[in-house]
This record gives C-alpha cells, sequence and structure tokens, in this order.
C-alpha cells in the first residue's frame, strides 16, 4: 500500500516469531527499516527493538529511534508504521533536528503517499518548541 513503487524493507540482528489472533508477529531486535518513495528518496529508521505484523505489514518501533531523511535526523523513543494508511507516527521525547534548527514536540506525523506532516503536542495548551538557526 505504500505510494505507488514504493518499498518498505526491514532487517534486524536477531528475531523471533510468535502468534497473537492468529497473526503471525515477528519479534526483532537492533533494527534497520527502509522506506523508499517512488523517486528513490529513503527514510532509514533504526531501533532497538520493533514488533512487525507479517498479516496487517504495521511495525512498532521501540528504544533508541533515529531517523534519517537527507540530512534531516529525528531521535525518540517510539514509531509506529500504519501500512494501510501510510502513516509514520514518531512519538516520546520527539527531537528534530535540520539545517534550519531543531524541534522539540510530542508527535510528529508523516504520511508517505500524501507527504503531509504534522507536529503537534499532546496537550493543545502545550506549545512544540522551534529552534531556529538563522
Amino acid at each position: 500500500q505504500l505510494s505507488k513503487e514504493g518499498e518498505y524493507e526491514i532487517n534486524a540482528k536477531s528475531s523471533e516469531i510468535s502468534y497473537l489472533n492468529d497473526a503471525e508477529i515477528v519479534l526483532m531486535n537492533q533494527v534497520t527499516a527502509i522506506f523508499i518513495d517512488n523517486k528513490k528518496r529513503k527514510i532509514i529508521v533504526k531501533s532497538d527493538s520493533a514488533k512487525f505484523n507479517t498479516t496487517t505489514y504495521d511495525t512498532n518501533f521501540k528504544g533508541n529511534i533515529e531517523i534519517k531523511y537527507f540530512k534531516n535526523i529525528i531521535k525518540s523513543q517510539k514509531l509506529d508504521f500504519k501500512y494501510i494508511s501510510n502513516d509514520i507516527i514518531i512519538y516520546e521525547n520527539v527531537v528534530y533536528n535540520g539545517n534550519y534548527g531543531s524541534i522539540e514536540a510530542d508527535n510528529i506525523k508523516i504520511n508517505l503517499q500524501s507527504k503531509n506532516i504534522n507536529i503537534y503536542m499532546d496537550n493543545p495548551e502545550n506549545k512544540v518548541r522551534i529552534l531556529s538557526n538563522q
């Protein structure tokens, strides 16, 4: 369901298979995932662990997450990839660093098809923190 001609690849140093409600779940350690769009641009995700559902292709990453896209880096503790909706949801201690500055927020949601990005806080009373290098 990734955008037309898109690819999703996930690898781990070690893994084990378990079953939950008739779905095969692959529990992985030291994980690297690569999302490639139809223009061959890559988003690389690294984490301590992940749960990959072989039925839905949804993946839950956990621990020391680092996301690289061009010269941009996002770090967090959790990331969920929803295959059908093409959403990457990054949460828990989210820090973005790029050429123009940094952002601290509770959540970043990226849709891989539309390329829409939402940066938001869990509590609407709190504000996203933006620091500019300019």
